[in-house]
């Protein structure tokens, strides 16, 4: 089995109160920016570093300070993506981030679109997504004032 670790960054913006979603290449699905760590990265670098590269975007993540490493954000969590079954998986750390610019620059090598989506566009049915993406968003969405103010 072949494993890799990988960081998932949900940007939302204050002043259009709007998540940022990428349109994935490979699986042509809206989703969040995103990818592998590099080697003797750091978990959060690699969030922030994904998100520069996939959307010109500088973000600032949003969480509790590790106890030991105050310099690092703790992930709200982790999930296992099945790339083929018993042969590839993802081990993807969840952050939150928040950003005030709306200007994002496409990465066109790594995605075929981009764009800022309201909470209801996301819950939409026809808003081609993964359905733990929604539930990530809601649970940011929900959470915005107390996570915001950390």
């Amino acid at each position: 089995m072949e494993r890799h670790f990988c960081t998932s960054t949900y940007i939302y913006n204050q002043k259009n109160n709007k998540f940022l979603f990428i349109k994935h290449k490979k699986l042509n699905k809206w989703l969040m920016p995103g990818g592998h760590w590099e080697i003797n990265e750091l978990t959060d670098e690699a969030a922030l570093r994904e998100v520069f590269e996939e959307t010109g975007l500088i973000v600032t993540l949003i969480g509790e300070r590790l106890p030991r490493e105050t310099d690092q954000v703790r992930p709200y969590g982790i999930q296992r993506n099945v790339i083929e079954k018993g042969k590839h998986e993802h081990l993807d750390l969840i952050y939150f981030a928040v950003c005030d610019d709306e200007k994002y620059i496409q990465n066109v090598r790594e995605t075929d679109g981009i764009g800022w989506f309201t909470i209801q566009e996301i819950n939409q049915e026809t808003f081609d997504t993964f359905e733990h993406c929604r539930k990530w968003c809601n649970y940011f969405y929900n959470e915005i004032n107390s996570l915001v103010k950390r």
